[in-house]
């Protein structure tokens, strides 16, 4: 009898909902679920800088014109005088528009903050504790004109800009050194002149920039690829943890993101251990 009311308590529902692990479990569930319901409602707009509209005409360009991502584009901003920006850039500071190569305007009496239009369009957008911090300058908002152009746009916002496809960009890349590898799908190798050009503009201590052709599956796991812009070399320098390494990516094999549990490995050896790694490539 005792076994029959084990077995019957485990599917009792109050006993369910007040297990830990089915709350977590749960939570688990529905923070997922919010995930895919805001990724399926995800547009391109959100995007791009706030108020930056893409163009289509930029859809299919092969060939790099950076005059073409040009754009004047209009966001809040708020007036101090130059004895108050750095105090009043503090209480701001999370309202503050974030774009790569966007600075604070300063004119000779005043300087401008520019502001996020996606938080705040109006004064009265501010939170009361904000609003009231900031009142004795002022509780006009300006509207100023901003050039928002290809040196402000990120990698992954041009791609889009030149493919269309939220689902064809390139967000990331390796770096051995000054070279930079990228492993493009079949659907961006059209676009494999202009991302290359595109990661040297955005990295410019990058001298090379290749595409992987293969999978590794070579004796000494070193791969093929193509040189897509820079420098025809292959030879680099690359620093791990204190050490420089000089090595020939055409001919060995170098994994970065080893990188953590190389450290790892090296705070297990002990004075006098022998480290014997059947598997070695350059780095290992």
């Amino acid at each position: 009898m005792d076994n029959k009311d084990d077995k019957m308590s485990i599917c009792d529902p109050i006993k369910l909902l007040s297990d830990p692990m089915f709350f977590l479990l749960f939570l688990a569930i529905k923070r997922l679920t919010q995930f895919i319901r805001c990724s399926h409602h995800f547009s391109m707009d959100q995007f791009y800088p706030p108020n930056y509209v893409p163009d289509k005409n930029l859809q299919g360009m092969k060939t790099l014109e950076r005059d073409r991502f040009k754009q004047i584009v209009k966001y809040p901003s708020f007036r101090v005088e130059h004895k108050s920006f750095n105090s009043i850039r503090a209480i701001l500071k999370p309202y503050l528009i974030s774009i790569p190569h966007l600075k604070h305007k300063f004119e000779p009496k005043y300087a401008t903050l520019i502001l996020n239009p996606n938080l705040i369009s109006t004064f009265e957008d501010f939170p009361e504790d904000v609003q009231s911090k900031i009142s004795h300058i002022s509780k006009e908002l300006w509207k100023i004109d901003i050039e928002i152009d290809y040196e402000k746009l990120t990698l992954p916002q041009i791609i889009l800009l030149v493919t269309g496809d939220l689902d064809e960009t390139v967000s990331a890349f390796t770096r051995t050194g000054s070279i930079a590898q990228v492993n493009l799908k079949p659907n961006l190798l059209p676009y494999k002149s202009l991302i290359a050009s595109v990661i040297m503009d955005k990295n410019p201590s990058v001298t090379t920039v290749i595409n992987k052709l293969d999978p590794i599956d070579t004796k000494f796991r070193n791969f093929n690829f193509e040189i897509l812009a820079g420098e025809e070399k292959t030879i680099c320098e690359t620093k791990e943890h204190g050490v420089r390494y000089k090595l020939d990516i055409a001919k060995v094999y170098w994994n970065s993101r080893l990188s953590a549990e190389h450290n790892r490995i090296a705070n297990l050896v002990k004075s006098g251990d022998i480290l014997y790694d059947v598997f070695a490539g350059n780095n290992h």
